[in-house]
């Protein structure tokens, strides 16, 4: 899947659709001065026989009008949107590996997620924040359970039993999987989401 193009990328190029719309609006509006040359046309009774020519050229110019009009429209309205969405922070996704190492960027796709994107539902995205906080949480007690369960170990090693330890480790590891299965989880959401 190839990575979202950044948004400033996005606006530049709809500003200069805009630009280029503006510019067509303004050739036709100052070229097509209709009340004159309906005036010349009534005025002159050799040009009766392209009145209907007359008629069909002015209201093709008039549709053109209104067309670009509605177009400059729906481009500034993506402009707007582009420009909000610039202004909130991108939506930070912790992910871990396999290690338990936390990766600063482990999705190219996910480079530019932003609120504006993801909330499509305003609650659906809150709650998808508060959950992502609350499994970071969740998943740093784990890494200092891990920490502190390895540190026991390591003091422990000599004297405890062979089997305690085995049951020790167990639980340790199972711990920290289900911690990056609960990130895991939360990263696909989020991609759906988008």
């Amino acid at each position: 899947m190839p990575a979202k193009r950044k948004l400033s990328d996005q606006l530049v190029e709809l500003q200069k659709v805009y630009t280029d719309l503006q510019a067509q609006l303004t050739a036709i509006e100052r070229s097509d001065d209709y009340q004159k040359a309906a005036s010349l046309l009534a005025a002159d009774p050799g040009a009766r026989a392209n009145k209907k020519k007359f008629t069909a050229a002015v209201s093709s110019a008039y549709d053109t009008c209104v067309a670009l009009k509605n177009q400059m429209a729906s481009v500034s309205a993506n402009i707007a949107q582009l420009e909000m969405a610039m202004e909130q922070p991108a939506l930070k996704v912790l992910v871990s590996d396999k290690s338990g190492r936390v990766m600063e960027r482990p999705f190219k796709d996910l480079d530019y997620v932003n609120d504006s994107w993801v909330n499509k539902a305003g609650k659906e995205h809150k709650a998808l924040k508060r959950e992502n906080r609350e499994l970071n949480q969740i998943y740093h007690a784990f890494q200092k359970v891990n920490r502190s369960l390895e540190d026991e170990r390591g003091a422990r090693r000599d004297d405890a039993p062979p089997e305690q330890m085995e049951e020790l480790e167990k639980a340790t590891n199972d711990a920290i999987t289900d911690g990056e299965n609960l990130l895991t989880d939360l990263n696909m959401r989020l991609r759906k989401a988008m």
